[in-house]
């Protein structure tokens, strides 16, 4: 749609995700502020927050050549383009093995604070994400004739899927907004987890473009993932509810 602003090529993607992370650290001073943790402990908390980041878009992007290599491997070329799940799987990994060997170490907070305040940052950013394939002109949805199609560049009038997507982010992010700071509800990442996987699963039969890769067994990679999150949810949810919740946390800050 308006992929180079100001005369730079994918400025305004780029200035999405710039948005996008930003609002992240946002969310993630304002609840470690709230819960009282010191300045030593946030800096190295948005530290490892931001290492995070570097290696999940690494992530995205090998999770979406991946994809392309499977879908036609005979003509696979290298891409910088990125898959959502990809950088998040790679993103949570390298949090964790960060987290554990230098944050944890240094400071008084525990791995359940993260876990309830990371889905309104990944929410957040997300969306803002979103707007910036929108306005890249990635990620659209199939052909339509009705009302709610927009033109694109070459590719004609399409289902806005990307804007959609925002959306649902959006007022994902409300409703965590109102669980971690009015409700003091715990379990967030799951609710996140949730619902953005539905949403994600149904969204995907209305995506038209060609970066979700190939189709196995009729579903395409991302709902596949989407079906993984939920074989392990329910057991996952016990999991942490026994390992990080239920029993007392050292220093724990409630």
């Amino acid at each position: 749609m308006y992929p180079d602003l100001f005369g730079i090529d994918n400025f305004s993607y780029i200035l999405m995700i710039v948005i996008g992370v930003a609002t992240a650290i946002f969310w993630l001073v304002f609840y470690l502020k709230h819960r009282g943790y010191s300045k030593n402990t946030i800096i190295d908390v948005i530290a490892c927050t931001l290492f995070t980041v570097a290696i999940g878009i690494v992530g995205a992007m090998l999770f979406q050549n991946v994809y392309d290599l499977i879908k036609d491997p005979a003509n696979y070329k290298f891409s910088f383009t990125m898959t959502f799940y990809g950088g998040l799987i790679f993103g949570t990994i390298a949090f964790i093995v960060i987290f554990f060997l230098f944050v944890k170490k240094n400071n008084d907070i525990s791995l359940r604070e993260i876990l309830i305040v990371a889905p309104i940052c990944i929410a957040c950013a997300h969306a803002f994400g979103r707007i910036g394939c929108f306005l890249a002109g990635c990620c659209y949805g199939q052909v339509t004739d009705s009302c709610i199609g927009v033109d694109f560049p070459n590719i004609g009038k399409r289902i806005p899927t990307q804007l959609f997507e925002s959306l649902f982010l959006f007022l994902l992010t409300v409703v965590l907004y109102f669980l971690i700071f009015v409700v003091k509800f715990k379990y967030t990442m799951h609710v996140y987890l949730a619902s953005y996987s539905i949403f994600r699963f149904i969204l995907e039969f209305f995506r038209g473009d060609e970066a979700r890769g190939a189709t196995l067994l009729g579903l395409y990679p991302s709902q596949l993932v989407c079906i993984f999150i939920w074989i392990i949810f329910v057991p996952t949810l016990i999991l942490i509810k026994k390992k990080f919740f239920d029993e007392p946390v050292k220093n724990d800050k409630e």
